[in-house]
């Protein structure tokens, strides 16, 4: 859970700074990731004016490019 916490802090203070996806569709939508630093998990989002929409947190082994719509 220190992890997550952990995570999410760094979102909050530089979401705009992280990689974007790879697939260029999802790029185009404006999708990035952030990596959990402890574990095998990254959270997949958006920045939307002063807010971070996050998608879904996936595992590093899920193909999560090919889940979102």
């Amino acid at each position: 859970m220190q992890d997550f916490d952990d995570t999410i802090g760094n979102l909050e203070m530089r979401a705009e700074s992280f990689g974007y996806c790879k697939r260029e569709r999802l790029r185009k939508l404006g999708f990035h990731k952030i990596h959990f630093q402890r574990h095998r998990y990254l959270l997949v989002y958006r920045v939307k004016q002063d807010s971070v929409i996050v998608e879904g947190m996936y595992h590093e082994l899920q193909d999560y490019e090919k889940m979102i719509g």
